[in-house]
């Protein structure tokens, strides 16, 4: 997973091409599982262009192309965010799959979180599978759990939504007092788990 890397990305593995990327201000992924040795070493090799004249790029004001509408601008180029090599099962949560959010003012006492988890099968046969969402306070004690079943089949993605999540007596973030929950997201399948923790400011 490359968080940043400006503004077009080629990437091999092993001498094999994995894939492309256009946008030096998003982040993207690339499944390597096809390219990867499992019994001896690997090399990756990533190159980077930002040639003068991006047609097919967001415009930023400010950049090297005087065009309005054309251009990233003076953003940074090359690899400027950290990479992430990630090993998952075949069924896993999506990156940035977690969706946490209140969409209400606390007014009551109480606060309510909605969360939405994105899972994909990248596997080849179809799969049953838990998504369990954990919400922690500070000390990491569980103050709130919600549980969900999905069936999804080979390269099926799904939004699992969760019933609302409560927390009675929500200590809010301030400056003074910047006080945060965790989410703790599990998906269970065949008996393995794999967690995705995030953090949600009620």
């Amino acid at each position: 997973m490359f968080e940043g890397l400006g503004s077009y990305a080629t990437v091999w593995v092993n001498g094999t091409q994995v894939g492309r990327h256009a946008g030096g201000l998003t982040t993207f992924t690339i499944d390597v599982t096809d390219a990867v040795h499992f019994d001896r070493s690997n090399v990756l090799a990533v190159r980077a262009d930002h040639p003068s004249g991006i047609r097919d790029l967001p415009w930023v004001c400010g950049g090297c192309e005087h065009a309005y509408g054309f251009s990233e601008g003076t953003q940074p180029f090359g690899i400027f965010r950290p990479v992430h090599l990630v090993i998952t099962s075949p069924v896993r949560v999506e990156p940035f799959g977690v969706h946490v959010w209140n969409d209400r003012p606390d007014t009551s006492g109480t606060a309510t979180l909605h969360v939405r988890t994105e899972v994909k099968n990248h596997g080849t046969a179809a799969r049953v599978v838990s998504i369990v969402s954990r919400l922690e306070d500070a000390s990491g004690q569980t103050i709130a759990e919600a549980r969900r079943e999905a069936s999804l089949a080979p390269g099926e993605v799904a939004d699992v939504t969760h019933e609302p999540l409560a927390i009675a007596a929500p200590r809010l973030w301030s400056p003074e007092n910047p006080y945060l929950y965790s989410l703790r997201s599990e998906l269970l399948s065949d008996g393995a788990c794999s967690t995705s923790p995030s953090t949600a400011r009620p």
